[in-house]
């Protein structure tokens, strides 16, 4: 069963790169993302993916290089909390 989560992720140690190519989007020390997903690990997963490509698209990154640089920031980031939504 799909349900909803509210996925909060520490971007305290990706804020130096994110300003050191001058990004905006997403470049606060935490952000948080709803994201329906089968279980919190799923939802886990989606919401830095969302957030990867999030800031890819506002940079405008040529395929190669953006790439390279969500492998290092999915390194950089975590998920402090998970909470479903109630019904």
């Amino acid at each position: 069963m799909i349900n909803l989560y509210l996925v909060q992720v520490n971007m305290k140690k990706a804020r130096k790169e994110l300003k050191r190519r001058t990004i905006k989007k997403h470049n606060k020390d935490e952000v948080k993302v709803w994201v329906k997903a089968e279980n919190p690990d799923m939802a886990c997963s989606l919401a830095i993916g969302r957030i990867c490509k999030d800031i890819v698209e506002a940079s405008k990154m040529s395929k190669a290089r953006s790439n390279v640089f969500v492998d290092k920031l999915k390194h950089l980031i975590s998920v402090t909390k998970i909470t479903p939504a109630s019904n």
